[in-house]
């Protein structure tokens, strides 16, 4: 019965630092390419990887090419993933359009065509699109903001930036109220959904580099906070006053300087998890002290480069973070955690043999009975 028992909890120990491990999806392991720019978890779990070079789907077991319908999806470079209140899953190309995926009846319906030409490209091409409500979604272009009907496929443009023809382009989309907020790569807009008006937000004063207005991520701290990634810099913005009058002065404090920020998450009541181009960061809210995940930088693996663009989290607190250039790779929860106690990691004598075959705790003492003593 000894024996027995002895085996199980080995096994279970060993399953247990299994799970614990770091795993990879690569090329290697039937990815389309090693550059994934968007992550999804859908509502049955799988997790969709957007890449350079193709879209994949992963069950826990193998990567699967998701090729569309008649292969349009094929080794071509998709650049979004989202999935809306209804379910479906929505697939941004370049050179298939915007297609939706219905997962229920294993349908695929296009809804804008591909750019045909050098101009349509600036003026057509989707790159973000998000829920407005359930019957119709928000399609970002490279400087317009458009609402799509679901049923109808009728594209409405609500809102045109004034951004630069060749070098402009929208990067974030966040809707809070009655406010439609816009980070682009020249700085970060505000529309307001009621009134049509748009305007500037400053989120730091002075500039001291193009790239601090260079604003590519958007998340809700609370009702009155917006937080603003960018090229260099993280930024708080306290839009309370904003709600209530659109012409309101925006107080903003910088609150990382230096970082990259390609995404933020919320990770639990007081810390956020950052994405940026020196890897995972946890961002304490209360103090702002921001610790990196070293665990990537320090697995076998050896990422060829830091930055996370992208980053979800699964029903058990593991996060899948998606990279440039070496895949995505599975963290899982860092709470699940394992100490070697062992003659380097004790006080006094040490142990009198280093074969454990038992253990007791109580009154916070470990006991241990080894080959030739307690």
């Amino acid at each position: 019965m000894f024996r027995l028992c002895f085996i199980f909890c080995i096994c279970l120990f060993t399953a247990l630092v299994n799970a614990a491990q770091i795993s990879r999806l690569s090329p290697a392991e039937g990815l389309s390419q090693s550059y994934v720019n968007t992550l999804l978890i859908d509502e049955q779990g799988y997790l969709w990887l957007s890449t350079e070079g193709g879209l994949n789907r992963y069950d826990g077991y193998q990567v699967l090419d998701v090729n569309g319908p008649d292969g349009v999806l094929d080794k071509v470079q998709v650049n979004y993933i989202y999935q809306d209140n209804l379910g479906g899953i929505w697939i941004t190309t370049g050179i298939a359009g915007l297609l939706r995926y219905d997962p229920m009846k294993d349908e695929y319906r296009k809804y804008i065509e591909p750019p045909s030409t050098e101009d349509e490209f600036y003026s057509n091409l989707v790159n973000i699109v998000l829920t407005k409500d359930d019957d119709h979604m928000w399609v970002v272009r490279t400087n317009d903001v458009a609402i799509l009907n679901i049923h109808t496929g009728k594209l409405e443009s609500e809102v045109t930036l004034p951004l630069d023809e060749e070098s402009g382009f929208i990067r974030a989309v966040y809707q809070h109220q009655d406010i439609l907020f816009i980070a682009t790569s020249e700085r970060l807009f505000a529309y307001h959904l009621t009134t049509k008006k748009l305007r500037p937000l400053d989120h730091l004063a002075p500039i001291a580099h193009p790239y601090q207005t260079n604003t590519k991520s958007l998340f809700i701290l609370d009702q009155d906070t917006l937080l603003v990634g960018a090229v260099q810099g993280m930024y708080e913005l306290d839009i309370s006053q904003l709600l209530k009058d659109f012409d309101a002065e925006v107080p903003f404090k910088t609150l990382l300087p230096e970082l990259n920020i390609w995404k933020m998450l919320r990770h639990d009541e007081h810390t956020l998890l950052l994405g940026t181009d020196k890897g995972l960061v946890y961002y304490t809210i209360e103090d702002g002290n921001a610790v990196r995940d070293k665990r990537l930088s320090t697995s076998v693996f050896l990422p060829s480069n830091t930055s996370v663009i992208d980053i979800v989290k699964d029903n058990y607190g593991g996060l899948w973070v998606a990279t440039k250039e070496d895949g995505a790779f599975y963290l899982p929860d860092s709470t699940l955690a394992f100490d070697n106690v062992s003659d380097l990691t004790v006080e006094g004598e040490g142990f009198s043999h280093s074969n454990v075959w038992a253990m007791h705790e109580s009154n916070q003492f470990l006991w241990l009975a080894t080959n030739d003593d307690v």
